[in-house]
């Protein structure tokens, strides 16, 4: 189970982020633009599907995600792969679905850095989860989970910035064989002009689909989002980008106990 960030009861959205000085502008130089792979066609099945949205010349993924046709279809991996945004799916459903992978794509951000944490290894019918930090002065503007091995029952629960230093990721593993988890995170300079905006813990009862919109304040921008589950019992669908200030994430929890989550979403200018 992932720590929770600050905040154990249901409440109001918060900002995290440093404070600016006075008359000190916080806006970067930094532009941003959204890209998506083409539609692909992913039949029922444990056969697990991928695919790359890749960024344009001059321009570095920060985040990305799955766009999904249906609610039964799940993560399994998402994160930055050279200059694009690869995910990974499996359709517990019944019948075929479609999905596309979006990258958001930042021109060139001095001493922007991918880096991955040490595998991390799940056993059959277990959770395991996975972190990698920032260098100093630097945040975790986006990041994610990569799934190696047998994977064909690995479902993501929990992918987030945690504490704005690192990113965190959490899977569960609902096959007989073990598998091996793996956060990449995407780290840049920290700065005031990046703002995270957070829940507080939310209930989500046992079997429910929950559809949720994460929105950035007028005049910035959607880097990433993120969402934690508090005991793995939620998996996730869609996770991404539909506008430049919003995200939209799809949360099923697979069993008939209740669970929790929280959210965040990065906003910058």
């Amino acid at each position: 189970m992932l720590a929770a960030m600050a905040g154990a009861a249901a409440g109001p959205v918060k900002p995290v982020g440093l404070a600016a000085a006075p008359g000190v502008s916080t806006r970067l130089a930094t532009e941003y633009q959204t890209v998506s792979s083409d539609f692909v066609r992913i039949e029922p099945g444990p056969d697990e599907l991928s695919a790359l949205a890749q960024c344009p010349a001059g321009t570095l993924p920060i985040s990305g995600g799955p766009n999904i046709s249906s609610d039964d279809v799940v993560l399994v991996s998402s994160f930055p792969n050279g200059n694009s945004w690869q995910v990974t799916l499996r359709n517990d459903g019944s019948t075929d679905a479609t999905f596309f992978s979006f990258a958001v794509c930042a021109t060139e951000i001095p001493g922007y850095e991918v880096l991955s944490a040490n595998a991390t290894h799940v056993p059959p019918g277990g959770v395991g989860s996975s972190r990698r930090p920032c260098p100093a002065g630097k945040m975790a503007i986006g990041g994610g989970p990569f799934v190696s091995g047998a994977s064909h029952k690995a479902s993501v629960t929990s992918t987030s910035t945690f504490l704005r230093l690192e990113w965190a990721a959490e899977i569960r593993n609902d096959g007989d064989t073990s598998m091996d988890l793996v956060a990449y995170a995407v780290c840049v300079p920290d700065s005031p002009a990046y703002q995270i905006i957070s829940t507080d813990w939310i209930n989500i009862a046992g079997s429910e689909i929950r559809y949720i919109h994460l929105l950035c304040p007028e005049g910035m921008i959607a880097a990433s989002a993120g969402v934690f589950v508090r005991d793995e019992r939620v998996v996730i669908s869609n996770f991404s980008p539909i506008t430049e200030r919003e995200w939209h994430l799809t949360l099923k929890n697979v069993t008939t106990t209740a669970d929790q989550y929280h959210t965040s979403i990065t906003c910058t200018t």
